[in-house]
């Protein structure tokens, strides 16, 4: 079965620590995403998801426009971020997906884990979804801005985490 991400109900955020005191949220939208799966085999999933690079929103002009730029998504040269799955285990509720994350086309395995809501609705407009989160580390993708703070640590986080939540719609 093959299933649509419906971009009006789903999410994709991330987060970054700035100045080691606060925590920086962005999103993206322009979001498109197929998910190949039975209810009753989740582990046979396929996931393949992009986002629109130029979509990011910090709330913040000038950060946004440097993202965009050749130090960060470059997105005149890679107009897309992916995430294609490799692996899917469902333990219980709790969903683990191992998935090559690609951004300025660069990759990284990231590992995924949430929860899996089970279909609702009637057969053939059925509606699920997933809330997942995990770790990336910025520099593996290309992402190395960062400098030194004179009392330690640094201006921008090493470390990044992703928070995706998930509307799919049966098709």
């Amino acid at each position: 079965m093959t299933w649509a991400l419906d971009s009006t109900r789903t999410t994709i955020e991330f987060t970054v620590k700035h100045m080691m005191v606060t925590t920086i949220r962005g999103r993206f939208t322009g979001l498109a995403a197929e998910l190949d799966f039975t209810p009753e085999d989740i582990e046979s999933a396929s996931v393949s998801a992009t986002a629109d690079a130029a979509t990011v929103d910090t709330r913040d002009r000038l950060r946004d426009s440097y993202l965009r730029g050749p130090d960060g998504f470059d997105t005149e040269k890679h107009p897309l971020l992916s995430l294609k799955s490799k692996g899917v285990r469902l333990r219980g509720n709790r969903l683990l997906i191992s998935a090559v994350l690609a951004i300025a086309g660069r990759e990284e395995v990231v590992e995924l884990q949430g929860k899996y809501r089970t279909p609702t609705g009637a057969p053939g407009r059925r509606s699920s979804g997933m809330v997942l989160s995990g770790e990336v580390l910025r520099e593996r993708l290309g992402l190395s801005f960062h400098s030194a703070l004179e009392a330690g640590g640094l201006l921008v986080g090493k470390q990044g985490k992703l928070e995706l939540d998930i509307y799919l719609q049966e098709v």
